[in-house]
């Protein structure tokens, strides 16, 4: 079930209160460590992350992509049963 509340409000005054150029970088968050104030080890952490982030790009949004299209199957086969009052009637007359 949906909510139909009123949604969240927006405080003047954030970052997020005017729209956004889609093609600028939105300013780093207060708390963000800076790349220059980071110790060799956490600069090596993070690059790491990033390499893994792009070699495993692809294989992440398929296995997504996969999910998602399994899912519409499923959910159209439930309301195709539940539309045409077939629903549970693959149990009818089983016995195990």
């Amino acid at each position: 079930m949906f909510s139909v509340g009123t949604g969240a409000q927006r405080q003047p005054g954030s970052r997020h209160d005017s729209e956004h150029d889609p093609f600028t970088l939105h300013p780093a968050d207060e708390g963000a460590q800076q790349w220059e104030d980071m110790t060799p080890a956490e600069r090596g952490d993070v690059t790491r992350m990033g390499e893994w982030a792009e070699r495993n790009n692809v294989a992440v949004h398929d296995a997504f992509s996969a999910a998602v299209a399994r899912t519409a199957e499923l959910r159209a086969l439930q309301e195709a049963q539940t539309s045409s009052g077939l629903e549970g009637v693959e149990t009818i007359g089983v016995v195990p």
